[in-house]
């Protein structure tokens, strides 16, 4: 018959005053089922029970028969009695248990925690005198305590009173607090005292005398020598506090042992600093003394200088007491930053103001060179990847963006409240591109606007050398609100014989004058005439009336105009009846705008522009003698 065991382990050992008192025997019950789960008949059965130190296999470490009693099939028996557990018990042993005249179990039953306190026998520490109890206390004063190994006879950096090794945690501290008493409460409290001065001899390691040391010799990333973190959004909570009685000296100091290649202290968040920053001299740089400011060199190393001359800002001391909360002067003549931000989330830095005042900058870029160079404000780039990259980008809920230039020299240069410029790209390219999307009121999508004296221009648009050339190009109607000149016009629509593959062009009809054309065609009655009525605004509008008639269908060699325009309208006689007659009217605009801005036929050319030609190309000249071109700008063929 298969037998089926369902064992539950229970172990009992007797401790003695000395080691020779303990018994080395422990105490096993289970329950002895046949195959079908029912307890075995009440009665004697032989087991043999054998310990390995794994769970298959292997050869048996200690061994003993014994007969048990069963009682509804639960046993209770005690092993080592006649072959004692003399084992170390230094790690896990496996119980096998074959009943006579079958197969071993299977599997082995690991042995619980309790039976290695045998172990104990195999130490000298014991109780030799020197452990106390007072209470709910024990100490030992004298030697060491050791958790996880051993104690070492001198480990660095000196000899600790209690050594705790592990492969997780070392020490876990948990404080659960009772009451809320304020002071004095620390999941762990280190305290040093020495009863005369003890200075160390450097900030490394080995050379600090220190109520805590944090030493991390693993090297990777994010691993730390202290950390400390805090949940909570309280005032005055914080991760890791430093603080020294003493106000001279440091509450918390960030050192690295190497030459300034990486950070003895580094925040990636933001960093509060409550009273004064002080930032000591680096090397042969001077130290922070009353009228200086902080500044650094090209390679970002941190030093303080004079105030630079051109500052008329109140300084006192080495803080800057009435202006920016922070200000860097860089007077490196190379390509260095005063500041420089680099993020690999979504801001390399990231500014804000909330004065409410029209001269509030959340960031403000300004150079002071006295120079003949073209210094920039603010630069800004980006350039990712091809096609990808936003040098600037500007939001605002008035002006996205506002250009000005500002002189006081009366000199005939050239200005630009924006400049946008495309050079050496493929494809559809933009000089300025303006977007509104949203507002209900008048939007700009590119406001340009020149009011000083010489020649201004509000917006300028040069396009060249492509496949496709456009200074401005509009998709929508386009209002002036001015006059327009042009050297040539024409409409350019689909073709509308063929749309998908050519296009058609009709020339402007040009006049000297601001003329008007309209025409029409009419009907003669039986006298043959007939009158034509123009529109209500015709005779506010225009002047110096001129007209046309030609006859349709058949000869019309008397046709006249019998009546001239009058209220509105005019008459034509001279014809037969029925004769379809069709007529032009020209006028010269009278209104007040006409009246005030002629456009001039001949007009002598400015002496900026006299020698210089409109299309010089035309005339065999350079694009250099063209009028209003940019390359006039002496500056406009530099590196912008």
């Amino acid at each position: 018959m298969t037998r089926v065991w369902i064992i539950t382990l229970t172990v009992l050992l007797g401790v003695g005053a000395a080691s020779a008192e303990v018994p080395l025997t422990m105490t096993h019950q289970g329950v002895l089922q046949d195959s079908h789960g029912d307890p075995v008949p009440d009665g004697e059965y032989q087991i043999r029970f054998r310990l390995y130190t794994v769970p298959s296999g292997g050869t048996a470490i200690w061994t003993e028969t014994l007969v048990v009693t069963c009682e509804d099939g639960y046993f209770s028996i005690i092993l080592g009695g006649t072959n004692p557990l003399d084992l170390p018990f230094d790690r896990t042993y496996y119980l096998e248990l074959i009943l006579s005249g079958e197969d071993p179990m299977e599997p082995r039953i690991p042995l619980t925690t309790v039976p290695y306190a045998i172990r104990a026998l195999n130490t000298e520490a014991g109780d030799d005198g020197d452990w106390t109890i007072a209470g709910d206390n024990v100490y030992h004063i004298p030697g060491q305590v050791a958790i996880g190994a051993a104690p070492v006879a001198d480990p660095a950096p000196s000899s600790p009173k209690l050594y705790v090794e592990g492969t997780e945690s070392g020490i876990y501290a948990l404080l659960t607090e009772p009451d809320a008493a304020a002071d004095e409460r620390a999941a762990v409290y280190a305290e040093r005292q020495t009863t005369e001065r003890n200075d160390g001899s450097g900030t490394a390691v080995s050379q600090t005398n220190n109520a805590v040391t944090g030493y991390n010799s693993g090297g990777d990333s994010y691993t730390f020598g202290v950390a400390g973190y805090t949940w909570f959004n309280y005032p005055q909570t914080g991760g890791v506090i430093g603080a020294c009685a003493n106000g001279t000296n440091w509450g918390a100091l960030g050192y690295h042992d190497g030459n300034g290649a990486n950070w003895g202290l580094y925040t990636p968040g933001a960093a509060y600093v409550g009273q004064t920053l002080s930032v000591e001299a680096f090397h042969m740089y001077p130290g922070a003394v009353d009228g200086y400011v902080l500044t650094c060199t090209d390679a970002g190393f941190a030093y303080w200088e004079p105030v630079p001359s051109g500052f008329d800002l109140p300084y006192e001391g080495a803080a800057y007491v009435n202006g920016p909360a922070l200000k860097v002067s860089n007077t490196y003549s190379g390509s260095s930053s005063a500041i420089e931000g680099e993020g690999t989330g979504y801001y390399g830095g990231y500014f804000t103001a909330s004065q409410h005042s029209t001269n509030t900058h959340a960031v403000h870029g300004q150079t002071t060179n006295t120079g003949s160079i073209d210094t920039k404000g603010v630069y800004g780039e980006s350039m990712p990847t091809e096609n990808y990259g936003i040098g600037g980008y500007f939001k605002g809920g008035y002006k996205g963006v506002v250009g000005y230039a500002d002189s006081d020299v009366a000199e005939a240069n050239y200005y630009y409240g924006v400049h946008g410029m495309v050079d050496g790209v493929y494809g559809f390219n933009y000089g300025v591109r303006g977007d509104v999307s949203t507002g209900d009121n008048t939007n700009y999508g590119v406001y340009g606007s020149a009011t000083a004296d010489g020649a201004n221009y509000g917006v300028y648009g040069v396009a060249n050398n492509g496949a496709t050339n456009y200074a401005g190009y509009f998709a929508g109607d386009v209002h002036v609100n001015g006059t327009l000149s042009k050297s040539a016009g024409s409409f350019l629509i689909d073709h509308p014989l063929d749309p998908e593959n050519m296009t058609l062009s009709h020339s402007f009809v040009e006049s000297p004058d601001m003329m008007n054309i309209y025409n029409g065609n009419v009907m003669l009655d039986a006298a043959g005439e007939a009158w034509v009525t123009m529109p209500a605004w015709f005779e506010a509008l225009n002047r110096d009336v001129r007209y046309q008639l030609t006859a349709i269908g058949g000869p019309g060699p008397d046709l006249y105009i019998a009546e001239r325009m009058d209220r509105g309208r005019f008459k034509i006689a001279g014809g037969h009846a029925g004769l379809e007659v069709s007529w032009q009217v020209t006028g010269i605009r009278q209104d007040p705008f006409a009246e005030t801005h002629r456009i001039p036929v001949e007009a002598p050319k400015s002496a900026q522009d006299r020698g210089k030609y409109l299309n010089p190309e035309l005339y065999g000249q350079p694009e250099s003698m063209g009028m209003h071109r940019q390359a006039e700008d002496p500056k406009a063929s530099r590196d912008e």
